[in-house]
């Protein structure tokens, strides 16, 4: 299954549901789209069995800022609504859980800040718990003049909140107390990455020795290696091609399922970089291909990897390339399917958990 999270203004519907023949690429229509105001990220739980969306706006039901909503997942694959929250924040543009599906945090753009939720254990999302709010600013006077959350989510050893921040140029790491239900900062462990470049998203990798940074205003991947408990810049590798002279901004960053790649994508110049993975953990990049259309904001890997789905935004429509598994390459398939301003998307695994 494939859930696609997208701009619903003008002609869109919101979250749009399709099957992915393994064999072919090919994508169908599963289901009728389930209406939401701007679900622009999407996220899964991690027992597969809830579907959470943002809704990026800046006023929500009346209330400040945007929303967060829950889907159960029926049989089949199909949505059910729960309930939404107020993120009681500008714009939020991403969103997960923690491993026990116990917590959400939400990023929220236009507002520089993280909002944390309790999930009930059905699902639901309960009223906000709290608020962070990030201050500061970059050198970039037009996109840096405040701090703007791209990216929340929990480290993979499940002990910290990571806040990406592009409006600083840093990638900030919390503990949250379960007690207290408040966040604190664990300064140690916060990266401060060159001025202007715009962090958006980060991966992990080994546990929590690497981190991947993908900046959106200078387009590169940063790399940096936890080293005597601090990170350290190991590497700045651009996304673009040396002689590349347009305007282009990064976007999104994903790792293969058999952690040997890692791609990331390029609107302006319209393609998707592949670097391989070293042992040191360094990259390498192997090419950069075309996506076959325009604004590629996201994309994902299927599963099994045989397959790479990129949601071109300003073309109106997901692509289908074919994955080289063993050189990481990219080829067109030359399937497409037409969808209004597409801007996440989310595959439920072949096993994953459906009642």
């Amino acid at each position: 299954m494939v859930y696609i999270g997208s701009y619903s203004a003008d002609s869109g519907e919101g979250i749009y549901t399709f099957e992915l023949d393994n064999t072919t690429g090919k994508l169908n229509a599963a289901f009728a789209p389930v209406h939401a105001e701007n679900p622009s990220y999407l996220t899964l739980s991690d027992d597969q069995r809830y579907l959470y969306a943002v809704l990026e706006t800046q006023e929500f039901h009346g209330v400040f800022g945007g929303g967060v909503a829950a889907y159960k997942i029926n049989n089949k694959g199909g949505l059910t609504f729960l309930n939404e929250r107020p993120t009681m924040g500008l714009d939020p543009c991403y969103l997960n859980t923690d491993r026990s599906d116990s917590l959400l945090v939400a990023s929220n753009y236009s507002s520089g800040s993280l909002s944390v939720f309790s999930l009930e254990q059905q699902g639901a999302i309960e009223p906000c718990l709290l608020v962070e709010t990030h201050t500061g600013s970059g050198p970039d006077q037009e996109r840096q003049e405040m701090p703007h959350v791209h990216f929340t989510d929990f480290t993979p050893d499940g002990k910290y909140v990571c806040a990406v921040d592009l409006g600083i140029d840093t990638v900030k790491f919390y503990r949250f107390d379960k007690k207290t239900n408040n966040l604190y900062i664990e300064d140690r462990l916060n990266i401060l990455l060159r001025p202007g470049t715009g962090p958006r998203h980060v991966v992990f990798h080994e546990g929590m020795r690497f981190v991947y940074i993908i900046t959106e205003l200078s387009s590169e991947i940063a790399v940096f290696e936890y080293v005597d408990g601090r990170y350290e810049a190991r590497q700045y590798l651009s996304t673009l091609p040396p002689d590349f002279k347009g305007s282009s901004a990064a976007a999104a960053l994903h790792m293969s399922p058999d952690g040997r790649f890692l791609y990331a994508s390029n609107r302006g110049h319209d393609s998707i970089a592949s670097f391989q993975i070293g042992k040191d953990g360094v990259l390498a990049l192997c090419g950069i291909y075309s996506v076959q259309g325009q604004g590629p904001r996201d994309f994902a890997i299927e599963p099994l990897g045989n397959y790479l789905l990129a949601a071109n935004e300003k073309s109106n429509e997901i692509v289908v390339l074919k994955v080289d598994k063993a050189s990481g390459a990219l080829k067109p398939t030359g399937i497409r399917e037409k969808l209004h301003s597409p801007t996440c998307i989310q595959f439920l695994p072949v096993n994953g958990n459906i009642d």
